[in-house]
């Protein structure tokens, strides 16, 4: 866990406790007995709160990914025009099977049939993309990031259900309601102006209302509406982009490691966690290779 904590102060939209962004890794969102971490998490400043939702402690959730997904679609969109038919084919569908177990685990009745029902959508659009990149022999960077985006998608909505599961008010909001870019394909710049616009007319009445909005990072929307990525790192910077746009006291980054390091723990065995940092120290360890957080992100 990282805590990028800025100055304590009073909530935005009439919330009284100031608001926290939780962004989820991928490996915090790896299986149904993580997310469930990932839950328990949230919860506390959630589920202690008072009543009245203008006493209740804010929060808005990020969600990458499960883990190992992105690299599996990327993957998927690099070779689809290569590969036979019948590889790409066991890919989708192991992607899709992992999905749904953690579905059916997690959620039951008419969320459970909901949420299947979005996954088998997912993956019938993946299908249809590999076989359009098939034909025209290469799968272009917009029709890549519409292959990738679906992972924080999935993630997202299902998170958020299985929250609703246990009675958090959660809510997904898609990130191409909340993040305008300049929409470069593969590694799009957020444009904050206009993202603090969006964020704060979307996102300011769900708060006030007590909801816990879930977003899913790593993506974004470009001027013609199209769906980008924001590059390796990117759920990260979703949830810097939109704490900026909400004005939030505090951005937690769960992720399986326990911090920064002094050095590469491959290289060096006396590495250790360094237990606090200047943002101007993380900012430098990122740009020098430290691939916990990406530079942009600080």
């Amino acid at each position: 866990m990282i805590d990028v904590t800025g100055h304590t102060r009073a909530g935005p939209f009439g919330c009284n406790n100031a608001l926290t962004i939780h962004k989820f890794g991928g490996a915090a969102l790896a299986n149904a007995d993580a997310i469930r971490a990932a839950i328990s998490l949230i919860a506390p400043a959630s589920q202690d709160a008072p009543a009245s939702a203008s006493d209740a402690h804010p929060a808005v959730v990020v969600a990458s990914a499960f883990a190992g997904v992105t690299d599996a679609l990327l993957s998927i969109a690099r070779t689809a025009s290569r590969n036979a038919p019948a590889q790409i084919a066991a890919e989708i569908e192991r992607l899709r099977a992992r999905h749904l177990k953690v579905v059916d685990v997690l959620l039951g009745g008419a969320d459970a049939d909901e949420l299947r029902a979005f996954v088998h959508q997912a993956f019938q659009e993946l299908e249809i993309l590999v076989a359009a990149a098939r034909i025209v022999g290469d799968a272009g960077p917009r029709e890549s990031d519409l292959i990738v985006a679906r992972g924080e998608r999935l993630a997202a909505r299902i998170l958020a259900a299985a929250m609703r599961s246990v009675g958090l008010p959660a809510v997904f909001v898609d990130a191409t309601d909340l993040i305008e870019t300049d929409g470069r394909f593969g590694h799009a710049a957020p444009d904050l102006g206009r993202t603090n616009a969006a964020s704060r007319a979307t996102l300011g009445p769900l708060l006030s209302s007590g909801a816990i909005p879930v977003v899913p990072g790593f993506i974004g929307r470009g001027h013609d509406g199209a769906t980008v990525t924001l590059g390796r790192g990117g759920s990260d910077l979703a949830a810097t982009v939109l704490a900026r746009a909400l004005d939030a006291a505090r951005v937690i980054l769960w992720k399986d490691v326990d911090g920064l390091l002094s050095a590469d723990p491959r290289v060096v065995a006396t590495a250790r966690v360094i237990p606090h940092l200047t943002f101007r120290e993380a900012a430098e360890l990122a740009h020098y290779g430290v691939k916990v957080l990406h530079p942009r992100t600080l």
